[in-house]
């Protein structure tokens, strides 16, 4: 799997600036400076990758999210002090990996499930074996009971409804289930790929949500929610997505740019990484 996560970076006026960090091939944090408007990335635009620190290294395969939190860009990955220690036993670091490496817990190894949101003022983090939602700067962990039919080593996408003012979910079970914390009822949207990549963005009551097709070929797919209503599926027209790609997405400049690495790249180009931009 190719962990890879984006956010907008904060210090550049105008969203123009969209910050890709993703695991290298040493397992270290890598970041790419993409363009957050219309026009095309820079030629350079890999910079050169973070030591993780506390001798630790980024867990690959896994998955990573981020969020911008009071100021700072939060990175999360699993991590460990030995990537070619596996055994039934081992557990992997919860951590953040940007600017300082902060251990936030453990989690078995072979759960890979990661996401995050924020609502401005508190921020949670999402993780497995059965689906926990963890407030950052708090020792609090609360298990999901709603979501007992989370598919193993899936992925999970959060985000914070602030007109709602709810937490919201998507995960993969029997199928896509949208799920609000806190609420009861799941309901299902969607098709899919098994282990599909699940990115969402969340705009002014608008949700789109991508994963990757139930056909051979293996297509994005991208279905939008509209007044609590989720519209018809639809494929759109980007390169196909690797097998075992992360898919990563941000809002800007009215734009939803999706991030992810798509078959036969090759991995010593500027282009290794899809670059995406979905304007309907």
């Amino acid at each position: 799997m190719a962990p890879l996560t984006a956010l907008i970076d904060m210090s550049t006026p105008g969203d123009k600036v969209i910050k890709l960090f993703y695991c290298t091939g040493k397992a270290q944090l890598g970041l790419a400076l993409c363009s957050g408007t219309d026009d095309k990335d820079s030629e350079g635009s890999l910079q050169p990758p973070t030591q993780v620190g506390d001798d630790q290294y980024i867990t690959n395969p896994s998955q990573m999210t981020s969020i911008n939190f009071q100021g700072a860009e939060k990175v999360f990955a699993l991590a460990t002090d030995n990537p070619f220690k596996v055994t039934d036993r081992d557990t992997r670091n919860l951590a953040e990996v940007s600017s300082s490496y902060s251990r936030l817990g453990n989690v078995n190894i072979g759960h890979t499930t990661l996401t995050s949101c924020t609502d401005g003022d508190n921020a949670w983090i999402y993780f497995s074996g059965a689906l926990f939602e963890r407030q950052i700067g708090t020792s609090q962990s609360t298990q999901l009971i709603w979501t007992h039919d989370l598919w193993m080593n899936s992925f999970v996408c959060a985000w914070y409804d602030d007109q709602l003012g709810k937490r919201k979910i998507i995960y993969e079970g029997s199928s896509l289930m949208e799920y609000t914390v806190a609420v009861a009822p799941v309901t299902s949207t969607g098709d899919m790929q098994r282990n599909t990549p699940l990115v969402v963005a969340f705009d002014s009551g608008v949700i789109w949500l991508y994963y990757r097709g139930r056909t051979t070929s293996g297509e994005i797919r991208r279905t939008t929610k509209v007044n609590g209503t989720w519209g018809q599926a639809q494929t759109i027209g980007s390169a196909i997505i690797t097998q075992d790609s992360q898919l990563s997405v941000v809002r800007a400049n009215g734009i939803n740019h999706l991030f992810y690495v798509a078959r036969d790249q090759d991995e010593s180009k500027d282009d290794y990484f899809v670059h995406y931009l979905d304007k309907d």
